[in-house]
């Protein structure tokens, strides 16, 4: 198991905002919170936790999150929350109970 930090705007590990990479899982905590999830090799590819859109700061990670970490064709166009919900309603990111 790994732990990363994800990086501010200015190159910064950002406080409270952690991903935690386990072989082919890779999952997003806020604080102590899962918010999003990567898994390589399984349909559907991402996963989104009830609090992935608590602030605009979560949201903001979770964006940046999915395109570091997503592998699928569409994670490069994520750029804002609408995108993502765009995508949790083509069913290429799924809502789940995500837990570490």
């Amino acid at each position: 198991m790994r732990i990363n930090h994800l990086l501010t705007n200015g190159g910064r590990a950002a406080a409270n905002q952690f991903v935690v990479i386990n072989d082919n899982v890779a999952t997003m905590v806020s604080y102590d919170t899962p918010v999003a999830q990567v898994v390589k090799g399984h349909e559907p590819l991402a996963f989104v936790g009830d609090a992935w859109d608590y602030s605009r700061t979560t949201c903001k990670y979770v964006v940046q999150f999915f395109r570091v970490y997503g592998s699928w064709r569409n994670s490069n166009d994520i750029r804002k929350k609408a995108d993502i919900d765009k995508l949790i309603s083509a069913g290429e990111i799924e809502e789940k109970d995500l837990a570490l």
